[in-house]
């Protein structure tokens, strides 16, 4: 399988991926959401729009567990149905993930079984901690 393995993240020019106490409740730290700025113009033709449409384009998702966490699980759904692969120190017993998530210990493992979901489409990395 020769489908990319992408990483998506806004990032301010000093290196920051969110505000200061990123935490649940606050996943984006206190101010962090002036990095997602661009997101207002998600749906313009131009450069914000074309990297929005991009990661939408994307058939499976790898995140870190602290990510997918802090999102609250993204309810099972990151985006369109398609399968998130949660790479995770341990997996405790009767903790399953919902929706079209599952979690893995192993990174080779975890890109082998993203490409393979996604079929022909790029595999979109989300989180620090993935990355």
């Amino acid at each position: 399988m020769n489908n990319p393995i992408r990483l998506y993240m806004s990032m301010s020019l000093d290196g920051c991926i969110t505000g200061p106490d990123d935490r649940p409740g606050q996943e984006l730290g206190r101010d962090g959401g002036r990095l997602f700025n661009w997101l207002d113009d998600r749906e313009s033709d131009g450069p914000s729009g074309q990297v929005y449409r991009e990661a939408l384009a994307t058939g499976a998702v790898i995140s870190g567990r602290r990510t997918f966490e802090l999102a609250g699980r993204w309810q099972g759904d990151h985006h369109d149905g398609v399968p998130i692969f949660v790479l995770t120190h341990q997996v405790d017993d009767g903790d399953v993930p919902p929706g079209h998530a599952c979690f893995v210990t192993d990174v080779e493992d975890c890109a082998r079984q993203a490409r393979a979901a996604a079929g022909d489409r790029p595999v979109m990395v989300h989180g620090a901690g993935a990355a």
